[in-house]
């Protein structure tokens, strides 16, 4: 993608595509470690639980996409990417996720990592902000948390 910027667009779509025929919610299975939490209609995914290594290939690349104009968002609705991380620190720079609809995907954590502190540092901090602006305020959204070697 970064060497032919007039293949981007049809590569994020072809991408995007692949995961979302490769992910639907209807034709997947959950590994259960647990009953349904009070409110949601799956079971816990149990520890472990990702997506297989070409679908997180695709995210990954899709994660890492040149910073381009493109005519429409990545569609990923209602996908099942459970057990899927993104994380910073795997990364030359932050992961694209900007312009992507994750509407009714399934992006639960396994309750192991949902407990990290590392992994819910970020969300407290998103919160943080959300709770201290107002929503017509235009403040820049904090910066990411960098992890801290003890």
């Amino acid at each position: 993608m970064a060497e032919s910027p007039g293949d981007h667009n049809t590569v994020v779509g072809l991408l995007a595509a692949f995961i979302r025929e490769n992910t639907a919610l209807d034709t997947r299975r959950i590994p259960e470690s647990s009953p349904p939490e009070q409110g949601m209609r799956e079971p816990v995914p149990a520890w472990g639980t990702e997506p297989p290594a070409d679908i997180r290939a695709a995210m990954d690349v899709l994660a890492r996409r040149p910073d381009r104009a493109e005519p429409r968002r990545v569609d990923l609705r209602s996908t099942t990417l459970v057990g899927l991380i993104v994380r910073r620190i795997d990364f030359d720079a932050p992961p694209r996720l900007s312009r992507m609809y994750f509407t009714w995907a399934d992006l639960r954590l396994p309750p192991e990592l949902a407990d990290d502190p590392w992994v819910m540092a970020r969300p407290e901090d998103c919160l943080a902000w959300r709770d201290r602006h107002a929503p017509h305020e235009r403040v820049p959204p904090p910066p990411p948390t960098l992890r801290r070697e003890p």
